[in-house]
């Protein structure tokens, strides 16, 4: 085994146990290791990834340098490569440049269970441009191929998707759906994982964001176990995700002439993000009625 496929091996290990310091470094040396445009493609992928998730910026330097070494170096994964950078393009609010590298990355990826990643990216991608209906064409594409690559975790989060692009296009009862089957195929499960806690999440905070008005009762009951599932999700109520439902619980509150209960709750999800954050910036303003 050469020190270039040992420090690889390294690095996804330690990935995966969450050590991502030590995991940085054994793909840097890797990176160093290298002994040819191939070998350095998919090293640098591999720390451009864990960096990103780091939080470093220089992660997504590595993972551009990847994408286009492997144009030429390494066609067989090039597929890994233009999803890598599409998703850090997205999550960088570069949605718009993303789309085609996602779109060429489904399309090339060899397997099912390959193309569902991308699928799911580039519908998030086009949510973010405004591009609904393309959205929905790419969480139902994904719902497709996630029940015949028997993927119950990808179509969960294809519900969701495709519930937040219809409720977007003000197809409220159609969004209900999505996000009420969701919420029927996570229910029984008895020790969820994270990941379904946080998908029953998303389901329920927006079916209480759409029964705000004509069943506030229900609404408050189901913006309750939003908060219940993010915090069970993420072991803390320090997340955007519990800052946007108790946001409109304060909403909720403020309908009912609740002014002070609203007050609080408003203060509470503003001490849950930074004060740079949208939900601050514009969803509280907006739903306390200051604009």
């Amino acid at each position: 085994m050469s020190s270039w496929e040992r420090r690889m091996g390294d690095g996804a290990v330690q990935a995966s146990q969450g050590d991502l310091r030590k995991a940085i470094q054994a793909y840097d040396d890797a990176v160093g290791a290298s002994a040819d445009d191939q070998q350095r493609s998919r090293a640098l992928a591999g720390r451009g990834a864990v960096r990103d998730r780091a939080g470093d910026a220089s992660g997504r330097e590595d993972l551009e340098e990847a994408l286009r070494l492997a144009e030429t170096a390494d066609p067989e994964e090039l597929f890994l490569r233009r999803h890598d950078v599409g998703v850090a393009r997205v999550l960088s609010g570069r949605a718009a440049s993303a789309l085609p590298l996602l779109e060429a990355a489904w399309r090339d990826a060899p397997t099912m269970a390959q193309q569902l990643p991308s699928i799911e990216a580039l519908g998030q991608a086009y949510l973010d441009v405004g591009e609904l209906r393309q959205a929905e064409s790419c969480f139902l594409q994904q719902l497709s191929v996630a029940q015949a690559a028997q993927r119950p975790d990808a179509a969960v989060r294809a519900h969701n998707g495709r519930g937040e692009a219809l409720r977007r296009m003000d197809r409220r009862d159609e969004a209900k759906g999505c996000f009420q089957r969701v919420v029927e195929v996570l229910g029984p499960i008895q020790k969820p994982d994270a990941q379904q806690c946080e998908q029953a999440g998303v389901a329920l905070h927006n079916l209480g964001v759409l029964f705000l008005e004509a069943r506030p009762e229900a609404a408050g009951k189901m913006l309750d176990q939003a908060v219940r599932c993010f915090v069970d999700a993420f072991g803390t109520a320090v997340h955007p995700h519990v800052a946007r439902s108790k946001a409109f619980q304060g909403k909720l509150a403020l309908d009912q002439g609740q002014s002070k209960q609203a007050s609080n709750l408003f203060a509470e999800a503003l001490r849950l993000v930074d004060a740079s954050d949208p939900i601050a910036t514009e969803l509280v303003p907006s739903l306390r009625g200051d604009v």
